[in-house]
């Protein structure tokens, strides 16, 4: 078991490095295919998945609302949507199916961002459109236990159902990422507990016919947990080869307030340099048991 996770892990960390070298190797100038230049669900930094499996279905309903910087100050954009998320096991705790998005969005531009994402002048400064939608598998190679910690792989698509490519809100086309993550509890006397995780993998997206963006993808997740509070802070950056608008960077804080199968939450994220968006999230989460005896970890 250890000989196979250390090829998986290592089969990702070679593929995240062969990722960095472009597919067209006569034509390495910048698309501006990138994060940067989209709206705050072109491609975010993925959320980490703390290197869990459950054999819960949980539920997951919030409102969101992002504010834009690439105009500068005074000239922000907004953008408002309803997202989701839920995570199905298949028949067992180890391997869940992820269906994650914004179902709707409505969008403000100013007249600085919309020149900075290079949007014909002759499309509203307003608009709407259908959102995005991610599908992955999260699938658990080794249960934590007292001594070592859990690792999960997973592989996850962003499909092409983002509309508005031609006013910079989605990209016409599907892309995709993979992680390999590993995570540990740590308990305490007071009933809290701590859990550190690490997540390395890559992230790829088409941005012409024949190429592809593809990235170096990180991040690390501390949570700390109490029996009616549960607060995370996540770090994650994903690195492209391209050098213009693919070097995003983003601080996640979050906290639930779980009683019994049912947890509000509210969540902020901070973008650096790639991911001009502050993001402000509030909804609740719902579990529903249907594995008998299942575990999580």
């Amino acid at each position: 078991m250890r000989k196979f996770i250390a090829s998986a892990i290592s089969l990702l960390l070679f593929c995240a490095g062969w990722a960095q070298v472009p597919l067209d190797r006569e034509e390495i100038r910048p698309t501006k295919i990138a994060p940067k230049y989209f709206g705050p669900y072109a491609y975010p930094v993925p959320d980490l998945d703390e290197a869990r499996t459950s054999g819960q279905l949980s539920v997951y309903l919030s409102g969101d609302f992002n504010i834009g910087n690439i105009g500068g100050k005074g000239n922000e954009d907004y953008t408002w949507a309803p997202s989701y998320r839920i995570s199905i096991p298949l028949w067992t705790d180890r391997v869940n199916f992820v269906i994650w998005g914004n179902f709707y969005e409505w969008w403000t531009n100013s007249e600085q961002s919309a020149a900075a994402r290079r949007i014909n002048p002759k499309y509203p400064l307003k608009g709407e459109s259908d959102g995005q939608v991610w599908l992955g598998l999260d699938m658990l190679i080794l249960r934590e236990t007292e001594k070592r910690p859990s690792v999960v792989l997973s592989a996850n698509m962003l499909t092409a159902a983002g509309e508005n490519y031609e006013r910079a809100r989605h990209y016409d086309a599907a892309g995709y990422h993979f992680t390999a993550s590993t995570g540990k509890d740590f308990a305490f006397k007071d009933d809290s507990r701590l859990r550190a995780s690490v997540s390395l993998g890559f992230v790829c997206w088409q941005t012409k016919i024949a190429s592809q963006n593809d990235a170096f993808l990180c991040g690390l997740k501390l949570s700390y947990t109490r029996p009616f509070l549960v607060a995370a802070a996540e770090y994650g950056t994903y690195t492209g080869w391209e050098g213009d608008g693919d070097q995003l960077r983003v601080l996640k804080l979050r906290a639930d307030v779980p009683f019994g199968r049912f947890s509000p939450f509210v969540a902020y994220a901070h973008g650096f340099h790639d991911w001009p968006f502050d993001q402000f999230r509030i909804g609740l989460k719902v579990d529903f048991d249907i594995l008998k005896n299942s575990k999580e970890k």
